[in-house]
């Protein structure tokens, strides 16, 4: 008989299981899990054992739901979490203060909470390829991040105050205004979107820097239609 997560049960205080195609067992000492491709559905409340673990990565199964006990994994640094069925992430994302890297791509998530703000470590967040329409004002708060991904969604508009680094990738929204404060990034993509002109400062360093913008439209007729 094939084992699935209805006839598992994470009976031993020392271990936890997830289950897919197989049973995949580990300590609770464990510091990184990596299990890809493998069917698994659900992940366990019993993660909040796995006290020592700093990188998990879930990625191409198809769990639905990131339970809220995720929470608990305090030295948890990077979550990888691409190409599954999540719908929603739950606010106590806020508790993962050392968390560095969140790859959310290939979901169908559709809302941001704001305690994503709370992730004063995050670096790296990749958010492309969902049902996202709003990205919350909270997102100003996060003053370490390099790398933003919000390609191939639903969104209108971004944080007036938002900082990015490095790159910045719109392309692919319903968006039609950068603001001014992105003078900062070094790389930005606005390929398919509804983005008619540029504000002056940033027009300013597009002239000086031509690959800071990535768009299917001239540098003319993004800045000489300057508003």
């Amino acid at each position: 008989m094939q084992l699935n997560v209805n006839t598992i049960e994470n009976d031993d205080n020392n271990k936890i299981k997830f289950v897919g195609d197989r049973v995949f067992e580990f300590d609770i000492k464990k510091e990184s899990i990596v299990i890809t491709f493998e069917n698994i559905t659900i992940i366990p409340k019993e993660i909040k054992n796995l006290q020592n673990l700093t990188y998990l990565e879930l990625n191409s199964n198809k769990i639905r739901k990131i339970p809220e006990e995720i929470g608990n994994l305090k030295n948890l640094t990077n979550l990888d979490l691409n190409n599954n069925q999540i719908i929603q992430i739950p606010k106590e994302i806020k508790n993962l203060k050392n968390l560095q890297e969140l790859d959310l791509h290939y979901n169908k998530i559709s809302h941001i909470p704001k305690e994503i703000g709370d992730l004063k470590n995050l670096s790296y967040l990749n958010l492309s390829n969902n049902k996202i329409k709003q990205i919350p004002k909270e997102f100003n708060k996060l003053q370490h991040l390099i790398y933003l991904n919000l390609s191939h969604n639903q969104i209108h508009q971004i944080p007036k105050k938002l900082k990015i680094l490095l790159i910045l990738d719109l392309s692919n929204n319903p968006i039609s205004k950068l603001p001014s404060n992105l003078i900062d990034t070094i790389n930005i993509n606005i390929l398919n979107t509804n983005i008619s002109y540029l504000p002056k400062k940033i027009c300013n360093k597009w002239k000086n820097d031509k690959n800071f913008i990535i768009s299917d439209k001239s540098y003319e007729e993004l800045c000489l239609s300057e508003k």
